[in-house]
Formats: structure tokens, sequence, C-alpha cells
């Protein structure tokens, strides 16, 4: 184990950026940068600022932007009051000049009102960050920008930050224009203390366009002196099962059935006083959450409340009616729902008109294939409910629990034998509407083993009144019978060599508001060990295999990248040009190897080409409704680039659907690939437009694109020999691949709207 606290200046990125955006308490819409009106709110008084302190300085970032023109167009004030952070005031500039409605030009800059910091800022404007063909700023570079922004505007808290680690699977070598966010965390004698950082994102032209500062006051952080040692810590952590065991469901597929993983997976929230050496929390594993002492919600499956095709609409209303008491409500919506996670369902929405004109109403979400009720709300006229005899006797809990139950088996009653009552919670507290509310949780168990999927009911404590419903019983495809799996220790080896123990301040989560008002403002934290991933690829382990895969697709997943063996052998330039081929997973090592001498494959080059292009990962989103080719079906490591790749005409479709994905790639069909990405296939398809480039391509049918790759140095002739049936070898295509990208950047739009971030 080793610390993690580097100091400012080592390189590192990671991290989100969130701008909340303003409350707009006080606001003015002005026509000049230089007169505004004060605006009146009853808690600008908390400000040390006045408006115009503030606005002189927010004005100054306003001058590093003559071009657009500012015009103010808003300003407010924010109290921060129920918070931990200081009051601030904002202002946000827009360009006079711009007409173009879908482009925003902005700036925005917010002001601690009382120390006069600079806590927010963002400047958007497509043309002004763009590289204009230009190489895009290296990781390196776009450090040095942000932390001289650092030292200028936050130097005051300079000494007091440390940037996290770097996430390996951000680590890639960027391929086109990228945007970098740094997150800088708080600390406190060298400890972390991860709520509070400054987060700067840089343009790929080296330009700050953004800026937020998430700085908590008047925290009591407590002494290091009496903490357990590291070594400890470590020791608790692998003499607890700090990991747990269960099926891990991903997102469906249109065109396949994911099958459930056996997964260990290790709590992320798990945490160590490091002053006793005892767990904030105990582990879930501690916690009795084996079903074998309980009763499922019914013994034997129920039959389901549909099969066969999807329900129609008529068929979905009178289901809601025959499951529902919906006497005297009107349906005022009915719609059909298609998404990933649930699948296809009904949006059903009904009303009930009250007296003086007010509405009780209800919204219901339907599966249209197994009739499940997904989800039921009821929402009440206020003023019938708080009218109600407030002195009525609850119903006693034991009744509310088989109420709660029943209505799972009637609402739900596909795959219902699997649900467990998990937990109960009687609130003793009315909600907004003056009702009493006990909430039921069922969570699902296969073979005795957690799922996450479950479902809640939320019932009246007076009437049993049905307020809530929700259920999430979309998998079935589980196996017959437990299969053999690794044990805990063996899985708590394999992960404790990816984890890391780690020293971090937390803030207490016990929120007991009459403790704050009866003691000072300051807030206590907690100082603690906790398990931190070695890197921040979302993987699990697979409990059957003990390979590690990826948590949201169940795919394997590479957690330590393996160094070719034979790639250090090779001159710098193409090792380089093989490592980002490598990196990308575009090639595989053979036996160990780079191979660069080895013929690249079609499916190889694909997939490298649309890793450039694609700026996503497409494997996982991208979701064809079937293959489009026989021979790379949905289980193909190549069929998401390729769906990708057909989709966007950087391939072109095949009249007996096959696409020879193993097959070796030739000149003459790299030379189409990169003209279609470039967007020149139509102009090299013209007739007689391209003298040929080689002795060897006047017929051939690529020889209009063999003219284009030439003619930008992507590709090259030998001799005045092209060799269009030659195959490429990963060593060339590596090369090629690299001068593509310089091509391909050039062509860039230079106005684009979406450029990739990494963290």
């Amino acid at each position: 184990m080793h610390s993690w606290i580097r100091s400012v200046g080592l390189l590192s990125i990671s991290g989100v950026l969130f701008l909340p955006g303003s409350m707009v308490e006080a606001k003015t819409t002005q026509k000049s940068t230089q007169q505004y009106v004060q605006p009146v709110a009853h808690n600008v008084s908390q400000s040390k600022l006045t408006k115009e302190q503030a606005f002189s300085l927010a004005s100054e970032f306003v001058k590093e932007w003559p071009s657009m023109n500012p015009v103010l167009s808003d300003s407010s004030f924010k109290s921060n009051e129920d918070t931990d952070s200081s009051p601030t005031w904002s202002f946000t500039w827009e360009s006079s000049d711009n007409i173009d409605r879908r482009k925003p030009y902005f700036l925005l800059v917010e002001i601690n009102a009382n120390s006069g910091e600079l806590i927010n800022y963002s400047i958007s404007h497509p043309s002004l960050l763009a590289t204009k063909g230009k190489e895009p700023i290296s990781l390196e570079k776009a450090q040095q920008v942000a932390e001289a922004f650092l030292r200028k505007h936050a130097g005051k808290k300079l000494s007091s930050i440390s940037l996290k680690p770097t996430p390996v699977s951000d680590d890639r070598t960027a391929l086109t224009s990228t945007e970098y966010y740094f997150t800088y965390q708080r600390q406190i004698n060298g400890i972390p203390f991860p709520e509070d950082s400054i987060t700067v994102k840089v343009s790929p032209n080296g330009t700050i366009v953004s800026y937020y500062f998430t700085w908590s006051e008047d925290l009591n952080f407590p002494p290091d002196s009496k903490k357990i040692s590291l070594e400890e810590a470590t020791k608790i952590f692998k003499e607890s099962p700090f990991i747990t065991l269960r099926y891990n469901v991903p997102y469906p597929k249109e065109t396949e059935v994911t099958e459930p993983k056996l997964i260990y997976d290790y709590e992320k929230e798990l945490a160590i006083d490091a002053n006793t050496g005892k767990f904030l929390e105990k582990p879930a594993s501690l916690i009795s959450s084996s079903p074998n002492k309980r009763s499922p919600v019914v013994d034997k499956p129920l039959p389901p409340l549909h099969n066969g095709t999807p329900l129609t609409q008529a068929q979905v209303i009178e289901l809601a009616k025959r499951l529902m008491p919906l006497k005297n409500w009107k349906l005022t919506q009915a719609s059909y729902q298609k998404d990933i996670e649930e699948g296809v369902s009904w949006e059903l929405s009904f009303e009930k008109k009250k007296q003086n004109d007010r509405f009780d109403t209800i919204s219901l979400r339907i599966d249209a294939k197994s009739g499940n009720v997904l989800k039921y709300t009821l929402l009440p006229s206020d003023e019938e409910k708080m009218n109600e005899d407030t002195n009525k006797t609850p119903i006693a809990p034991e009744k509310l629990q088989k109420l709660a139950i029943d209505t799972v088996q009637r609402l739900a009653p596909y795959q219902a034998q699997s649900l467990y009552l998990d937990t109960v919670d009687h609130d003793d507290e009315p909600r907004y509407d003056g009702t009493m509310e006990s909430s039921f949780e069922f969570q699902r168990y296969i073979h005795g083993i957690i799922v996450s999927e479950g479902a809640s009911v939320y019932l009246d404590q007076k009437t049993g009144e049905l307020l809530s419903f929700y259920s999430a019983i979309s998998q079935d495809s589980f196996p017959q019978k437990l299969p053999t799996y690794l044990s805990l220790e063996e899985a708590k080896e394999k992960w404790l060599q990816q984890l890391e123990v780690k020293l971090t301040y937390q803030m207490n989560k016990e929120d007991n508001s009459e403790k704050k008002q009866q003691t000072s403002n300051s807030q206590p934290l907690t100082l603690t060990y906790t398990l931190q991933p070695s890197n921040q690829k979302n993987y699990t382990l697979d409990a059957v295999t003990g390979k590690w895969i990826n948590f949201y697709t169940n795919k394997p997943v590479e957690v330590n990248r393996t160094e070719p063996e034979d790639l250090h052998k090779l001159p710098t330039d193409r090792q380089k040009a093989l490592r980002i081929m490598y990196e990308y997973n575009a090639i595989e090592l053979i036996d160990g190897e780079i191979k660069p001498k080895d013929p690249i494959k079609r499916g190889e080059m694909i997939k490298m080409l649309v890793a450039i292009i694609s700026n996503v990962n497409y494997d996982d989103e991208f979701i064809p409704k079937k293959a489009s080719f026989h021979d790379v079906p949905t289980s193909s490591p190549y069929f998401g680039a390729i769906e990708y790749a057909l989709a966007r005409g950087y391939i072109s479709p095949s009249q007996n659907k096959t696409l020879q994905p193993e097959k070796p790639i030739t000149r003459a069909e790299l030379a189409e690939s990169f003209t279609r990405a470039l967007g020149y296939h139509s102009l090299a398809e013209l007739p007689n437009l391209f003298v040929a480039s080689a002795t060897d391509t006047a017929n051939v049918k690529e020889k209009g694109s063999i003219s284009i790759v030439t003619a930008l140095g992507i590709m090259e002739t030998t001799n005045q020999s092209f060799k269009p049936d030659a195959p490429v070898t990963r060593e060339e295509a590596a090369i090629y691949f690299q001068k593509f990208l310089e091509a391909y950047n050039k062509k860039a739009p230079e106005e684009s709207l979406f450029i990739k971030s990494r963290y």
C-alpha cells in the first residue's frame, strides 16, 4: 500500500463537474455592462460585499472576452442559508452579436459574497474553443494551464488542495479534440476531504472554459494523532466481509438476453473510524440479509397478469381498472413507452375532480409484456387529507404488513415467489399533505442470493390506502441451480489486489438538527479509512470464473493491461502508434506480443476507426435492432463498432450480408474506409475525376479513394505502385491511422458542438 496524496504539480485528472444553477431571488435584465440595477431581496443583507463590489470583481473576467461584445443579462444573490457554503453573487453576460440561439454565447461568474473569491466561472461559445485544425492540447499542457489559473484565482487555497489520482481508464492517448477535467481535492495535513474540491475544465485549444469551487465553512477536523495505523486498518478490512455476493443484472439489449452473472462486489461506502478502529456502519454481510429464515411473498409462482404479445391500449386500460378502484376516475393520458431498462410499458394517468375544483391524480406504469405494475402514485387533494380526523387510530403494523404483501401479489405477481420482505418503516412524522406513511421494501433473491431488483409499497397508516408502489422484476433467465463459485476468502484476496486502504475525512451522516442548534455551528467530521480502487474502471469480480467483468455489461475487462513484450524493440514512433491501437482495444496481444508484422484484420481496423470518430463507448451504448451481417453476431467483439460504422457510412453494406471481420484487410479496402470516414466517398466515386495515382490502380474500383488518401499523405506509393490487394500489417496500420488522424482533425468542423471530455 502507498499514500495517494500528491501535491499540486503532479499529473492527474479526475472528477465530474457539477454546475448548479443559480437561485435567482433578485433578477435584472441589462443592456450594458456598465449599467445595472441593485436587486431587492430580503437576504442581501447577509452579504459583506455590495452588489457593486462583487460586480467590479466579476467584470475583470469580461475583459478577457472583448470579442463577444458582452451584455449583462442576469444578476442574482444566493444566500445558501441551509448549506455549509458562503453566500454568492452571480452575474451572466451574453453576446450582443449572437443571433443563433442554438449556439449560446455566455459568460457566467459567481463571487463569494463575503470573501470576494471566485466560486464559479463558465464560458460557452463553440467558435472560441475550436482548435482551428491545430493539434489538440496535450494532457500535460492542459494541466499547466489549469494550475496557472488556480495560482491566480485560488491562491489562498493552493496549499490545501491535492490532485486526485488519475483514472487508468481515462489515461489513454487523446485522439481528437478533448476537454480535460482536473479536480483538486481539499486536504488537511495531507489527509483528503473529498467533499470539498476545485474543478477546472480546459478546452482543446488551452482555454479555461469552466472553474467550480466547492468549499465548506466552519468544519471541525479532528486531529489524526490518535488514529490506528494503516496496517491495522488493512488488517481489519482483511478480516471483515467487505465484499457481497449477488447476481448482477445488466441493462437488457433489444437483440440479446444478457445473462445475469454471479459476482462479488466490494462495499464502496464501507468505512472504519480511524480513532476507534470500528466500522461506522456494519458491512452488509454482517447484517442478516439472507432470506433463509423468512418466507417469500408467495410460496409458488403466480400466473402473470398478461402473456403473449404486448398489451394494447384497450387491454392495458381494462387491466388497470381491474387492478385499481378507478370508478369515477377519468383517463387523461395513455402513452406507450420503450426504453432499455424497463422494456415496453404503458404510462396511464387518471384524475378525479374534488371540491373547490381540486383534483386527485393517479399515475400508472404497467409492463406491456407481463402486466406487472411498475409504478403507481396517488396524489390526493392536499385539502382533503389535511381535513381528515388527525386523531384516527393507525392500523396495527401486522395488518399493514399483510396488506403490503397482498398488494405485491395483486399488482406484481410475475416472479413474486422470489421476493422477500426486507425492511419496514413506520413514519412518525406526517408528510406534506398530513398523511402518516408506512413503507415496505421487498428484496429479490434467487437461490438465496440477492438480486438488485424488488418492490416497494407505501401505505397510509390510518386508512391502509395505497399511496405509491414500485416494482422492478424484469429478469428471469437465471440458472436452474446455483453454480459453483469462489469462496469468500478467495474473492477477498483478488479484490485486495485491486483496492487500496486510504485515510480520508468524512462528513458525519447523522443529522440531528436540535443538537446542532444547541451546540456551535462547527460541523464535526470523522477521520476514516476507506477502500478505494487503484483505477476507476467500472469492473467487478465474476464469482464463477474469478475474472474481472464490466459492471454494466458483464463483458470481460482487462483491469491491469499487460505490457507487450516486443513493443520496446521497435522505433519510438512505431511504439507510440501501436500503443494507441492497443490502448483502444483495436488489437489484442498474441502470446503476450504485439506482433507488428502480422496482418491486421478487417474487424480490428473498423474498431479503431470508430474509436477515433465516435468519441463514445460505442460498444456498450449502440444498440441496433438486429445484426446487419451474418458473420458479425451480437456476441462478436466487433459487433458494436461494425454496426456503428455501417450506420454512418464508414463501411458499405454487403449483398450476401457477410463482412469477414477476421480476414486481413487490403490496402485498397483501407483506403476506401479512410475516404468514407473523411466524408469524401461521394467525391471518390465520381467517374473520370481522378487520374490514377499509381500504375497498378487504374482498374481498381477504389482508385478514387486511393488517389485521395495518397494526396493527403495518409498512405503512400512505392515506385508508383500502391499494391491495392496487399494485406496491411499491424505496424503499417498504426502509422496510417496516425496520419489519418492528422487529416481528420484538420477537417473536423471548427464549431463542433460535441467535444469529448476526459476526467
